[in-house]
């Protein structure tokens, strides 16, 4: 959440994200305190996150830009490079060409930095490449076709909703009055997944992993037959 002193809606004076509950003392008496971008903000609470955590991924860096008030100019990407490279490193493993998989990850990996992977195995090279995909292709409308491909959806997108709990209790000796900010020097911060199901309850049935036939086309043609779980 950036400085809105120009909007009507409030100021932020640390300009940072805060999306957890933190200690602060006020009025001499030690006190829990919530972010400003959470649910119980005292500036924006209709905008704050259920989670615990925000996108950052396709957001323009711009600080000029507040809030919704300025257009934002990120390029979409419809299929990039990397995808193509994900779909042979697939086809290879699924074929039992573990090293050109390897290889290729590899190449994806070493971009950013991240060490070299050693496995051989089929099957965990593949564990390991369906994690790299998730996290590479993260928000850019993969998951939905990949845990469908793998059929691995009752564990993954039917699974319960996972929050980020963020906590920040003071360091001992230390402490913090007036306005809080980010500081490891003053907090101990911890951060717990945890269950969150009152906005939204997932369940998985197996009919999902098709899409149903329309009526239309079944009049058309009476030979065909309605996917499984739906009605015909």
């Amino acid at each position: 959440m950036k400085p809105r002193d120009k909007s009507g809606y409030g100021f932020d004076p640390a300009n940072q994200i805060q999306t957890g509950s933190y200690d602060l003392i006020i009025d001499g008496k030690l006190t829990k305190v919530s972010g400003l971008d959470t649910k119980q903000s005292s500036i924006e609470p209709h905008n704050g996150t259920w989670t615990g955590y925000y996108i950052h991924k396709f957001i323009d860096p711009d600080p000029d830009i507040v809030d919704a008030q300025g257009r934002q100019f990120v390029p979409w990407p419809y299929f990039r490079y990397t995808e193509a490279v994900f779909n042979y490193i697939e086809a290879c493993i699924e074929l039992g060409e573990t090293a050109p998989a390897k290889d290729w990850l590899n190449k994806i990996r070493f971009r950013v930095g991240m060490p070299a992977i050693t496995a051989t195995d089929q099957n965990t090279l593949r564990e390991i490449y369906r994690h790299e995909r998730r996290i590479e292709m993260a928000y850019e409308q993969q998951r939905f076709f990949d845990a469908r491909r793998w059929l691995i959806a009752a564990e993954t997108l039917g699974r319960k909703v996972t929050i980020i709990q963020v906590n920040g209790t003071f360091k001992p000796g230390k402490s913090l009055s007036g306005t809080y900010r980010y500081d490891e020097t003053i907090y101990d911060y911890t951060y717990t997944p945890q269950e969150f199901n009152t906005r939204e309850d997932r369940a998985w049935k197996n009919q999902l992993y098709f899409l149903p036939l329309s009526r239309d086309e079944i009049r058309k043609n009476p030979l065909l037959v309605q996917n499984p779980g739906y009605i015909e």
